[in-house]
């Protein structure tokens, strides 16, 4: 069942070039379209969803007004994506080739089908073309009844799908594996017991440790070195791992199109190459020259582009950080400004968190809390954990600054947050603003006892919890470090 807010989510998540294309498409439809442009065109400019506001301009229609307008921009986005991506097109193939079979137009139904098989076969596309085979069998049995002619290709029809069956039953066992491997990893990053290892080794085909095994489709290969990089990774072979992601990478050079159609699948697979040079110190050399080779893609869509630029953004930031040049990594702040601004990601959680985190660390405390501010300004249900660590930071940047009005006034909005959040007494970011209190109200005399006290909260936290990385820990013990009391 549809929420009351799904439209809202959906419009809000519509890029500007989208939003620009159905508002285009809508006005076709003459007067009609008016009452729906006006209902998106106020969905869009809200920050946050108001039902009520909807309910008092769009009275009691409201309800189905919003379905409708619900559907139709599926429908654009439908029309939208066509022109740029093949797995669409195929689809409008089939269903122009069902609808040329039923009006008889048998030699223009096969050459339809056939355009939409050669395209899946590009893409490696095992379940859609079993879809285009099916149509193809139900096409030549129904046609005995016309001419015998058409029976001659279905021995050849029969045997393509068992092929393809294979294909797909290949495939899934190691969707299947991936999944089980997936769910494990999130459990335990590294297996440390010897046991736990013995019982991963019984879900693993014996192939993953033949070197000369190759699965026959190329999207079963994918999923058969993904669940390799995963596997290794699970046993602690750091050199497999890195061996496996970046064959993973060599796997979408070799097979153009499909990278091109899958560009955000793409991209996830580089996050985890980037991942392992990034935990690997032998490896992260490797990461700049990577990193200018990812400049230079041209994915198609606006989305796509978005995607590569958060990827970059982020990457950038990261090698910077992890060789402690925050200061080279100021350097970005203009290129990360007009990204945000031209990808339609002002708000973005992790990019603008990582430059609230950047800039503290070089003690721009005043510009620091004006980038927390794009945080703290917008309500998200993502990302909880920046966005209670910027609030933490942000008190710290008033603080430092001297602004004694403001930081009132921030220290209530923290408080404020961490109840409407039910956020736990026992969480660290509560334990920290507890301390932040004591430090802030302190007299002089107090507040070196108080920061010791704090530092040593902090230094105890990160025994407690070194198998886990804490977001803003070691930003915390950066700053403690280096206050004066």
């Amino acid at each position: 069942m549809r929420g009351k807010d799904d439209l809202f989510h959906l419009i809000k998540a519509m890029s500007k070039s989208e939003k620009r294309y159905f508002t285009l498409d809508a006005k076709k439809s003459g007067k009609e379209a008016a009452k729906y442009l006006s209902l998106f065109q106020t969905v869009n400019n809200m920050e946050e969803y108001n039902e009520q506001k909807l309910k008092d301009k769009f009275k009691k229609s409201l309800s189905s007004d919003k379905g409708y307008l619900y559907e139709a921009i599926l429908r654009s986005m439908r029309d939208y994506r066509s022109a740029k991506s093949r797995a669409s097109q195929v689809k409008e193939r089939i269903m122009d080739s069902r609808y040329l079979y039923e009006r008889g137009l048998y030699n223009q139904f096969e050459e339809r089908l056939q355009d939409a098989k050669e395209m899946v076969i590009e893409l490696d596309d095992n379940f859609t073309l079993l879809e285009i085979i099916k149509e193809e069998q139900l096409a030549k049995q129904n046609l005995t009844l016309y001419s015998q002619g058409y029976l001659k290709g279905l021995e050849q029809v029969n045997l393509e799908k068992s092929h393809t069956i294979e294909a797909v039953l290949e495939e899934l066992k190691y969707l299947d594996l991936y999944f089980k491997l997936a769910i494990q990893l999130t459990k335990e990053f590294e297996l440390k017991d010897e046991l736990k290892k013995q019982e991963l080794n019984k879900i693993i085909p014996k192939e993953i440790f033949c070197e000369s095994y190759t699965p026959t489709s190329p999207h079963a290969k994918l999923r058969y070195i993904k669940c390799k990089a995963f596997y290794f990774q699970l046993i602690g072979e750091d050199d497999e791992v890195f061996k496996n992601w970046k064959e993973v990478l060599d796997w979408w050079e070799a097979h153009p199109k499909i990278k091109e159609e899958d560009f955000f699948r793409y991209i996830i697979d580089v996050s985890n190459f980037l991942n392992t040079c990034f935990k690997i110190t032998k490896y992260k050399n490797l990461i700049p020259g990577f990193l200018s080779k990812l400049e230079k893609e041209k994915p198609r869509s606006n989305h796509d582009q978005g995607i590569l630029f958060h990827k970059l953004t982020l990457s950038k930031l990261l090698y910077c950080f992890s060789k402690n040049e925050f200061e080279e990594a100021k350097k970005l702040i203009p290129e990360i400004e007009n990204g945000l601004k031209k990808h339609n990601l002002p708000n973005d959680l992790v990019i603008v968190g990582n430059v609230v985190f950047m800039l503290f660390m070089t003690n721009d405390y005043k510009d620091c809390h004006i980038w927390s501010q794009k945080i703290i300004q917008k309500k998200s249900d993502k990302r909880e954990d920046i966005q209670r660590i910027v609030r933490i930071l942000n008190v710290i940047c008033l603080y430092e600054i001297g602004d004694i009005d403001q930081l009132d006034s921030a220290m209530r909005a923290v408080s404020r947050y961490f109840k409407y959040q039910k956020i736990s007494s026992r969480a660290f970011e509560v334990k920290v603003y507890n301390f932040l209190k004591k430090i802030f109200n302190a007299s002089i005399s107090d507040r070196k006892s108080i920061l010791i006290d704090f530092n040593n909260f902090l230094k105890a936290f990160r025994q407690e919890t070194k198998n886990k990385q804490i977001l803003g820990l070691d930003i915390l013990l950066y700053w403690v470090g280096n206050t004066r009391p």
